[in-house]
């Protein structure tokens, strides 16, 4: 499977917060450390902000964190959010 950008940088989001889970994170450190476009990080914060999945703090001294422990964040809710992925949904696992 190819991912999208925007999955890629989603991923790298939830790495970058989950290396810092006592603090807010700030968009332009990740783009700063990934080397990655802020504009675009930006959609990507919102995307997830409106999903539940991080929590995001408007305003100079804001940022963002994750909305749960990293633990129960699967890659699998990132991929989906940003992929097409229906053709997974329908897969049935034969029994062994």
């Amino acid at each position: 499977m190819k991912m999208t950008r925007s999955t890629d940088y989603a991923i790298r989001v939830f790495i970058f917060a989950a290396s810092h889970p006592t603090r807010l994170v700030q968009i332009q450190e990740v783009a700063t450390h990934y080397d990655i476009s802020k504009n675009h990080l930006m959609k990507i914060v919102h995307s997830l902000s409106k999903f539940g999945l991080i929590i995001s703090v408007q305003g100079r001294n804001g940022g963002f964190k994750l909305a749960k422990s990293p633990e129960t964040i699967t890659l699998g809710e990132i991929v989906h959010l940003f992929e097409e992925v229906s053709y997974l949904e329908n897969v049935t696992v034969p029994n062994k």
